[in-house]
């Protein structure tokens, strides 16, 4: 009779949907762990920088998303407005960018429900040019 029981919770939580958020490449998907971390490149002060998101329904049901947001300063999530409703197999992109303020470490809370990435991002100052005056001679 346990076995029975312990199947049947077994499958009544495989039936769910199931989101999963993904960094996209191109075309290959990267999935962001819960509490993992996600390192941007290294970029200069001034400028701005985006990563493709994507959060894909892999359960057998519909599900929704209710929480979608990064915090962090100088970071915005570009996205479809919550509660986004995804079928099987259904996923939504969204843009995270990042502008960079003056050089320093920055961080964000990147959340989709409950899950959680910690998104960080380092800026640093750029080369400088200096030009001087022709000499004479």
């Amino acid at each position: 009779m346990m076995r029975w029981l312990a199947l049947l919770v077994a499958l009544a939580g495989s039936a769910f949907g199931q989101l999963t958020l993904y960094v996209v490449d191109g075309t290959t998907e990267t999935p962001l762990a819960n509490n993992g971390v996600f390192q941007l490149p290294a970029i200069e002060a001034g400028d701005t920088q985006s990563v493709r998101l994507r959060v894909r329904n892999l359960g057998s049901t519909d599900a929704q998303i209710t929480q979608f947001s990064a915090d962090g300063v100088g970071f915005a999530l570009t996205r479809p407005l919550p509660p986004i409703a995804l079928a099987p197999g259904a996923f939504v992109n969204a843009t995270l960018t990042f502008t960079a303020g003056a050089a320093a470490n920055y961080s964000a809370n990147l959340r989709m429900n409950s899950t959680t990435a910690f998104v960080l991002a380092s800026v640093m100052v750029g080369p400088t040019v200096t030009v001087s005056a022709g000499c004479k001679g």
